[in-house]
C-alpha cells in the first residue's frame, strides 16, 4: 500500500475549532448586531432611501470590516498557535505523529475558516434584513462580503507570522500592534524631530512615505468610500478597492512565511521574546534606535514644548544627541534583558551600542548640515505639473506654467534666506511686540508621479516692512488670477433659480444706522432693531431700564471702531488688541471689550453700566445685514464681482494684516448661499449647495459702484 504525506488532520483541527468557538461566536455575535439587526432597527429609514441602504453596506464593509478584522484576527491566532507558547503543550504537540506542515495547516485552518464561516452567515442575514426591508441588492452584499474577507485573510495571516516571532502570548498581540502602525509612527516621529534641524522638513501626516507598511493606516486613508453620505443620488463606491487584494495577497505570502519559520521552530523557544536566534540583533537595534527617537521626541516635548524658538540650533543640537544617546541605552538594553530575562546585561554589547551611538549621531549631524541636499531643493519648474500653497487659512492650486515658475522662485527665495528665518525665528519670537509667524505647504506634483512637499514657518514683525522679505513675494503669488479664481470657485452657477440667499453686512456707527434707518436716535436704533424690542416698549422704558438695554447692546453687540483687528477673505476675525474679543452672529459682530482708545478709562474691558450715558454714538460701530434679491445678487456676482476677480482687485487674501490692509479692505462682506435640487432625490437633504463669501477693497470699483447704488456705505477697517 502507497503512503501518502498528509497536509491536514481533521482531528487536530476540529479540537481546536471546538475548544475556541468562543472567540468566534463573538466575532460573529458582535457583526449580527453591528450589521443585520441596524438595517431591520432602521428599515423605516432605509425603505425611504434605498441608496442610503447600499451605501451603508459599503461603509460597514470597509469600516467595520477593518476594525474586526484588525482585533480578531489576533484573538484568533492568539487562541490557534497557544499551543507553542508553553514547554508542556509545544513538546506534546511535538510528540504528536503528524507532520508539522500537518499542524501548521491545520491550526491555521482552524483560526481562518470559522471567521470566513461567519462572513457568510453575517451577509446572509444582512440580505434577510433587507428583503424585510422590502430592497435587497445581492451584488452589492457580495461585494461588501468580497471586501471583509481580503481583510480577513490579510489580518489573520499577519498575526500568524508575528505568532512564529515570538515564544510568548502576551507578546504576540504587542508585537502584531506594533508592527501594523510602527513605520507610519516612527515616520512621524522622525519628521517632527528634524522639524527642529532640517529647513523645510514637513511633519504632518498628509503624505507618509512609509504608510504602505502600516496596512491599519494605509487601508484607513487610502480606501476611501467616495461619494458615501453626499446627496445620495448614486450609490457610493469603494476607492482604491485593489489596496485590499493586495494586501490580502500578502497575507497569503505571510502564511507560507510563517509555515517556513513553524517548520525550522525550536519548541524549546517556548516563553522567549524572541522565538528566531536571527531576529535577535534585528530586534536589539529597532528597540534602540526606536527608544532613542521616541524619548527625544517626549523629552523635547517635555522640556521645550516641542518649540525651537528662542534656541540656536547648536545647543539644540546637543541637547538632542544627549537624549537620543540616552533612549537608545535604555532601548539596547532593555532588549537585552527580555531576550535574557535577566538584569545582569551590563557586562557586554558595549561595543554594538557605541556603533549605534555613531550612527545616531552621523545621522543628525547630516540633517543639520544638509548633507542629503533636502533643504536645498527646489523642482524644476518644467517637471511641475501643478503646486498647491497651504498658507494660515489659504489653499490655491497652480497650474499655469507662469505661476508654477514664480511659485518654484518663492521657494528659492524662502530656501535661499534660510540663515536669515532661522536667526529671526529665535529673536524675534523671543521679543515683545507684533512678531508673526506665517506657515507655508508647498506640495508640487511632478511629472513623474511623484509628489514634494516643504513646509516653512517664515515670521516677520507687523508694520515694519523691512522684515516681511518672503511673506511679501509670497502674499503677491497667491493673489494672481489663478489664484483668486481658484480660492472663489463655485460648484453651481449663480442664476436666480439658485441663489437662496443673498446679503451685504457693513459696519456703520449707530448713529449712522439711526439716520439711515429713519430713528429718532442712535439709542432708538440699539434698542429696537439691535436688542428686537417694539417702538412701544422703547418709548415705556424708564431711565434705568433705557441705560441696561443700552449697557446690553453696547457691551454685547457693539464693536468701537478700529481695534486693530481684521476679517480675512473667509470672515473669519482676528483680534490684535488684548483687550477686544469678537465672535460673528448673524451679522453683527458681538464684542465682551473695548476699543483701546476706552481701554483706559475702562480697564476692565467693558463699558460700566453708569458710564452708558457718555459715550459718544459716533464712535460705537454695529454690524448689520441687509438682504438682496436673488435677482439683485446674480447682477452684482456677474456683473461687478467676477470682472473684479478678473483684475486681481476682489477675492484677495492678506497674509500681512499691517496698515495698509486697514486702509485697503472695507468693514463689510459679500455673501450668498447656492441651492440645487438633484432630479431624482426623494428627501429634502438630497441637494447640491454651495457658499460665497469676499470682502470688498478699494480697488473693486465695479463691486463698490454698485454697492453705493444700492445704499451701502463702505468705510475702510481704518476708518472704522
Amino acid at each position: 500500500m502507497q503512503l501518502k504525506t498528509s497536509f491536514f488532520n481533521k482531528r487536530f483541527f476540529w479540537k481546536s475549532v471546538s475548544r475556541f468557538w468562543p472567540v468566534w461566536g463573538t466575532y460573529f455575535a458582535i457583526w449580527v448586531i453591528m450589521f443585520p439587526v441596524v438595517i431591520v432597527s432602521n428599515f423605516r429609514y432605509y425603505e425611504s432611501s434605498n441608496i442610503a441602504l447600499q451605501d451603508f453596506v459599503l461603509e460597514m464593509s470597509l469600516v467595520g470590516g477593518l476594525v474586526m478584522n484588525l482585533i480578531f484576527g489576533a484573538l484568533s491566532a492568539m487562541a490557534v498557535w497557544s499551543f507553542q507558547y508553553s514547554a508542556r503543550s509545544a513538546h506534546g504537540t511535538a510528540c504528536l505523529p503528524l507532520r508539522r506542515e500537518s499542524v501548521f495547516f491545520s491550526a491555521a485552518a482552524s483560526g481562518l475558516l470559522p471567521m470566513l464561516a461567519a462572513n457568510v452567515a453575517v451577509y446572509l442575514l444582512a440580505l434577510l434584513a433587507e428583503l424585510y426591508v422590502g430592497f435587497a441588492d445581492p451584488s452589492r452584499l457580495a461585494f461588501g462580503l468580497l471586501i471583509n474577507s481580503l481583510m480577513t485573510v490579510f489580518f489573520f495571516g499577519f498575526a500568524t507570522l508575528c505568532a512564529q516571532l515570538t515564544g510568548n502570548v502576551l507578546v504576540l498581540p504587542a508585537v502584531y500592534a506594533v508592527l501594523n502602525f510602527v513605520c507610519v509612527g516612527l515616520e512621524l516621529l522622525v519628521r517632527v524631530l528634524l522639524l527642529a534641524f532640517v529647513f523645510g522638513m514637513n511633519g504632518t501626516a498628509d503624505n507618509m512615505m512609509l504608510r504602505p507598511l502600516s496596512p491599519v493606516v494605509c487601508i484607513a486613508m487610502d480606501c476611501q468610500v467616495v461619494n458615501y453620505g453626499r446627496w445620495n443620488v448614486e450609490p457610493a463606491t469603494l476607492e482604491n478597492v485593489w489596496i485590499l487584494a493586495v494586501y490580502a495577497a500578502v497575507g497569503v505570502l505571510m502564511l507560507v512565511g510563517a509555515l517556513l519559520l513553524y517548520r525550522r521552530r525550536r519548541m524549546e523557544t517556548a516563553g522567549d521574546v524572541v522565538a528566531v536566534n536571527a531576529l535577535k540583533p534585528v530586534f536589539r537595534w529597532c528597540m534602540a534606535l526606536g527608544c532613542a527617537v521616541c524619548f527625544g521626541c517626549l523629552m523635547y516635548a517635555i522640556l521645550w514644548g516641542g518649540s525651537y524658538h528662542g534656541m540656536e540650533q547648536a545647543f539644540l543640537l546637543v541637547c538632542m544627541l544627549l537624549l537620543m544617546i540616552v533612549g537608545a541605552f535604555i532601548g539596547w538594553f532593555a532588549a537585552e534583558m527580555m531576550m535574557k530575562k535577566s538584569f545582569r546585561v551590563f557586562r557586554s554589547g558595549w561595543g554594538q551600542f557605541a556603533v549605534c551611538c555613531v550612527l545616531i549621531v552621523a545621522l543628525m549631524c547630516a540633517a543639520e548640515f544638509d548633507l542629503f541636499g533636502y533643504e536645498r531643493y527646489v523642482p524644476a519648474p518644467e517637471k511641475v505639473v501643478s503646486v498647491k500653497i497651504d498658507t494660515s487659512g489659504d489653499e490655491v492650486v497652480l497650474r499655469e506654467p507662469e505661476n508654477i515658475l514664480a511659485a518654484c522662485e518663492v521657494h528659492r527665495e524662502v530656501t535661499e534666506n534660510k540663515a536669515i528665518n532661522e536667526r529671526d525665528a529665535w529673536e524675534l519670537y523671543g521679543t515683545q511686540g507684533d512678531v508673526y509667524g506665517e506657515y507655508v505647504y508647498f506640495t508640487y506634483e511632478l511629472s513623474s508621479g511623484r509628489t514634494v512637499e516643504r513646509r516653512y514657518e517664515l515670521p516677520y514683525r507687523l508694520n515694519a516692512p523691512e522684515t516681511y522679505g518672503s511673506v511679501a513675494t509670497l502674499q503677491e503669488l497667491i493673489n494672481c488670477g489663478e489664484a483668486i479664481a481658484y480660492r472663489k470657485q463655485l460648484a453651481l452657477p449663480v442664476t436666480a433659480a439658485t441663489v437662496e440667499y443673498g446679503s451685504v453686512n457693513w459696519r456703520m456707527s449707530a448713529q449712522e444706522w439711526a439716520d439711515a434707518l429713519g430713528y429718532e436716535s442712535a439709542q432708538a436704533f440699539a434698542c429696537c432693531n439691535v436688542l428686537g424690542m417694539t417702538r412701544q416698549e422703547f418709548d415705556a422704558l424708564s431711565d434705568d431700564l433705557l441705560r441696561e438695554k443700552l449697557w446690553e447692546a453696547v457691551n454685547h453687540y457693539a464693536d468701537f471702531g478700529t481695534d486693530g483687528g481684521y476679517y480675512d477673505e473667509y470672515g473669519n476675525y482676528y483680534a490684535d488688541d488684548y483687550y477686544y474679543e469678537a465672535y460673528h452672529y448673524d451679522g453683527f459682530s458681538y464684542t465682551s471689550a473695548a476699543h483701546p482708545m476706552l481701554a483706559k478709562e475702562f480697564p476692565a474691558g467693558g463699558v460700566p453700566i453708569d458710564k452708558i450715558d457718555t459715550l459718544d454714538w459716533s464712535r460705537v460701530n454695529f454690524w448689520y445685514d441687509v438682504v438682496f434679491s436673488a435677482e439683485e445678487i446674480v447682477e452684482l456676482y456677474n456683473e461687478c464681482i467676477v470682472p473684479d476677480m478678473e483684475d486681481g482687485t476682489i477675492g484677495r487674501y492678506w497674509l500681512i494684516s499691517d496698515r495698509d490692509y486697514y486702509e485697503t479692505v472695507y468693514a463689510a462682506g459679500i455673501s450668498f448661499d447656492l441651492c440645487e435640487g438633484v432630479p431624482g432625490a426623494k428627501n429634502d437633504h438630497d441637494v447640491r449647495s454651495d457658499h460665497f463669501y469676499t470682502v470688498p477693497t478699494v480697488d473693486s470699483v465695479r463691486t463698490n459702484a454698485w454697492l453705493a447704488d444700492h445704499g451701502v456705505t463702505l468705510y475702510t477697517i481704518a476708518e472704522k
